[in-house]
């Protein structure tokens, strides 16, 4: 049985989201990460809010790493392309942009998942672009996406789209919650 989900989309830091009330909140999604060390954080985090969080760090090399940690403060996993897990009943793909390219989107599709989490790198010129192409996904594989995005000089954004290819979030705010 499928539960919904509440995701808090954020730009906010570690320090930053450990203010805000995520009571009802079952899964952080931040957006990627310029500092590695702030990671160390989350596993304190996770434990203390009790909800999931999930996202990446930008390394030297400018290559997302991914990691997931549960409610528990646990990390679950790390350094992947592509990770399923479930969550109340449905099914989560935590992934890169680049693991949507061609090569692999049929697997990642026959995965049949309810929601997709992507991290991406990109300057800010490829947003329109990348923001119409996961508004498509979103409404030809009937599936939510949820997606973060770190841009150059360090600044984040984030947006969401619902299985019938509507956007939900697309702003600049530093956090928003959804109901998936």
């Amino acid at each position: 049985m499928r539960n919904n989900l509440s995701v808090a989309l954020t730009v906010l830091s570690v320090e930053e989201l450990a203010k805000e009330d995520l009571g009802s909140t079952n899964l952080v999604f931040m957006c990627p990460l310029s500092v590695e060390e702030e990671e160390r954080n989350i596993s304190n985090l996770a434990s203390k809010k009790i909800c999931w969080i999930a996202g990446s760090t930008v390394g030297q090399d400018g290559l997302l790493r991914q990691f997931l940690y549960n409610d528990a403060g646990i990390l679950e996993k790390d350094s992947f392309d592509v990770y399923p897990f479930y969550l109340f009943g449905n099914k989560v793909l935590l992934l890169s942009y680049d693991a949507l390219q061609i090569p692999s989107r049929w697997k990642i599709y026959n995965m049949a998942p309810d929601l997709l989490l992507i991290s991406s790198v990109t300057i800010a010129e490829e947003i329109a672009e990348l923001r119409l192409k996961l508004k498509a996904l979103a409404g030809d594989w009937k599936v939510n996406i949820a997606c973060t995005f770190y841009l150059s000089k360090g600044k984040r954004r984030f947006g969401s789209f619902s299985a019938a290819g509507e956007e939900v979030h697309f702003q600049d705010s530093t956090l928003a919650v959804w109901r998936v």
